[in-house]
């Protein structure tokens, strides 16, 4: 291993167990690692092709709660050089810009879902975007009347979301606050620690407050990565991606997790009917997909309720 770019996770970052078993092991300066890393993000400077001498990609599945985590997992030296130069945050904004109105729909959707199982006037609830990106869902629920923040560590990003007046918060100050519901969208698969930071987050929660942890799906991942092709990144390997999605939850995963926290899994109704463009078929899918999650576990989508 690399010990000036990479850390050693000896133990199950969700639920803390030692009782886990290596099922792929690939050294990241050999195929199939650097070709994928290559293609993903450019031809790497040899400073980042440094960082990554004798470092391992290392997939290993815990025993106990189901979840898949990569045992050596960037630094933080290696993180900043690999979300401030590797994710280039000029065409990340650029990609950002020519979202479709489908993906406004979806925070509309989703926010006027969430309002409305509190009951109560939106301008009386406080809502929290953890790793808010470029902060559309954060506007949106400000859109919506809700007391709107966000943390994201992204300078681009910050300044972005500030400009359109969201507040932005970070970890010291979030538990200043108590909010009615916190959203982490495509988030829990980057951390290095996910308990300890659901932990955190739960502090900053309401009695009864609600968290979403949205995360990749893995339905093309089995216990046998082997299987995975590797040639056909954008598909198979997005659940398991080298240094980015250092974690790979199953439904179980956030499940057990969620349960140490001292929190129980909610399935929010879908009470009402409400227009959209959509086709009749759309429609049908958006209004069964809590009951598809629940008994599917097709989507790791999943809402998590504080526990007074």
């Amino acid at each position: 291993m690399s010990s000036d770019c990479f850390e050693l996770r000896d133990r199950c970052p969700a639920c803390n167990s030692i009782n886990f078993k290596q099922i792929h092991k690939s050294a990241y300066k050999q195929p199939p690692i650097i070709n994928y890393l290559n293609e993903f993000y450019g031809p790497l400077e040899e400073v980042d092709l440094n960082c990554l001498t004798d470092a391992t990609y290392s997939l290993c599945l815990c025993n106990d709660c189901d979840l898949i985590f990569q045992k050596e997992i960037p630094n933080d030296f290696l993180m900043d050089r690999f979300y401030g130069h590797w994710v280039d945050p000029h065409k990340a904004l650029i990609k950002h810009k020519n979202n479709t109105l489908a993906t406004y729909y979806n925070h509309s959707y989703e926010l006027t879902h969430c309002i409305s199982y509190f009951n109560q006037n939106p301008a009386g609830l406080k809502f929290l975007d953890f790793g808010m990106g470029w902060g559309d869902w954060a506007l949106m629920a400000k859109a919506f009347g809700c007391q709107s923040y966000g943390l994201e560590l992204s300078l681009e990003r910050i300044h972005h979301a500030e400009s359109n007046g969201i507040e932005i918060l970070d970890m010291k100050s979030i538990t200043q606050h108590q909010f009615d519901f916190i959203n982490a969208e495509q988030v829990f698969e980057h951390l290095a620690n996910p308990y300890e930071t659901l932990c955190e987050l739960k502090k900053a929660l309401k009695p009864n407050g609600i968290i979403k942890i949205s995360v990749p799906k893995t339905r093309r991942i089995n216990k046998n990565p082997e299987k995975v092709d590797w040639n056909n990144y954008s598909v198979s390997l997005n659940s398991i991606a080298p240094m980015a999605h250092i974690n790979t939850f199953r439904n179980s995963s956030l499940v057990n997790m969620a349960e140490r926290a001292n929190m129980k899994e909610l399935f929010l109704p879908i009470n009402k009917p409400y227009r959209s463009y959509k086709s009749i078929k759309n429609k049908i899918k958006e209004a069964l997909k809590p009951e598809r999650r629940k008994y599917l576990n097709s989507n790791n989508y999943s809402f998590f309720q504080n526990i007074v």
